[in-house]
């Protein structure tokens, strides 16, 4: 895919090819050190275990160009990790699991890699849904089972009101293994969570859990004893998988000193597969990313997040200055190559779902002009894109 003159490859996932003006971007920054997108690692030293002890600029350049860890750049990608990384903790005896994953909804729906939200998110339904998907899929990959074995059963209610969750079951007769995964589970789910654990010989794998575990005044499950039970029943389940995104500042916002985006904060998508460390990415509007840092166990803070992004950008690490000029790529030219099988969307259904900053960056790739009201914008870039096609 080109866009404004920038060459951006994403059919190879383990290195991407960025050029800008026939050169690749590494040799016209000679003074940086770490390459972009590494995505295979080698093992991440005891030295390195937190981002606030990244030590030197040279150590955090050589740092980042050695980080050899895949983050995935659609959801199957990351649906293999998560059961890979289930897999490994198996076979420590590990029963219990907790899954915290990017859903594919929303503009992540059409890119996975996207950072840049849409104007107008999807609903508790929608989002919900997904997670059950996801779920099937991850069962699919772990038993070898088809889903139309598997059972499932809602734990709540049900109805609008209500807080949406779903048990999934699934055995795998090969490897005399049953699973139950929960797709989707509040603090009310707290109990049958309880009971599902006391079942023998069932792997029981929490998937995108939506209470809160810190930040509240008041924890999803109480305070005082309460709190302390929920807490240490659920700390029994180890956390294998985790792909998480998180904006640190506020990238988006134009800078004063340069009058561009992503000079201050960044998008960072933390990665950790067991018994791996966590590794957090910083993350391009393009899907190019980064590794910056590799912490323990525990999940990275925000201050720790913002403290690896500083160091990052003092190292000049290559993805900083990269951001700034990266463009969002036309959903319409992706979905061409994510979906050459599947039955092609018409260019005005496509531009029907971008949101008005995926129009108006579709239209400054082609060299049109941005102005005017949403209507207007979708209908000029309609106009090119059945253009396009009849080239």
């Amino acid at each position: 895919l080109t866009v404004a003159g920038v060459y951006y490859s994403r059919a190879q996932p383990k290195n991407l090819v960025l050029e800008h003006g026939g050169q690749q971007l590494s040799q016209r920054k000679p003074t940086t050190t770490a390459s972009m997108c590494r995505l295979r690692p080698s093992k991440l030293t005891s030295s390195h275990q937190r981002g606030l002890k990244l030590g030197s600029r040279a150590q955090i350049a050589e740092w980042a160009e050695a980080a050899d860890v895949e983050l995935p750049r659609t959801a199957d990608q990351m649906v293999v990790q998560a059961s890979d990384a289930v897999g490994a903790a198996l076979a420590e005896g590990k029963m219990r699991h907790r899954l915290d994953i990017i859903l594919p909804i929303n503009e992540k729906k059409y890119d996975y890699l996207a950072i840049e939200a849409m104007d107008y998110p999807c609903s508790l339904s929608e989002e919900f849904n997904a997670a059950v998907q996801i779920t099937e899929k991850l069962l699919e990959a772990l038993t070898g089972e088809d889903t139309s074995t598997f059972t499932k059963q809602r734990l709540d209610p049900g109805g609008v009101e209500g807080d949406p969750c779903m048990l999934v079951r699934a055995r795998s007769e090969t490897k005399g293994r049953s699973f139950a995964a929960v797709a989707f589970p509040f603090s009310d789910n707290l109990k049958q969570l309880q009971r599902l654990a006391e079942e023998d010989d069932t792997t029981v794998i929490l998937v995108n859990p939506q209470w809160k575990d810190s930040g509240a005044v008041v924890s999803d499950f109480g305070f005082g004893p309460w709190k302390k039970a929920a807490d240490d029943f659920l700390n029994t389940f180890e956390k294998s998988y985790t792909l998480v995104e998180q904006r640190i500042g506020a990238p988006s916002s134009l800078s004063f000193q340069d009058g561009k985006r992503y000079s201050d904060g960044g998008v960072v998508r933390v990665l950790r597969r067991f018994p791996s460390p966590h590794v957090a990415f910083v993350m391009a509007v393009d899907g190019a990313s980064q590794a910056i840092g590799s912490f323990d166990k525990s999940f990275p803070t925000y201050n720790e997040l913002d403290a690896a992004i500083k160091a990052g950008r003092e190292a000049s690490l290559q993805i900083f200055d990269y951001a700034k000029d990266a463009v969002m790529p036309n959903p319409f030219a992706q979905s061409k190559v994510d979906s050459a099988d599947a039955a092609v969307e018409s260019p005005a259904e496509l531009v029907e779902r971008m949101d008005k900053t995926a129009i108006r960056q579709a239209l400054t790739a082609r060299g049109l002009p941005t102005s005017g009201t949403m209507a207007t914008i979708r209908d000029r870039l309609k106009i090119a894109l059945e253009s396009d096609e009849q080239l």
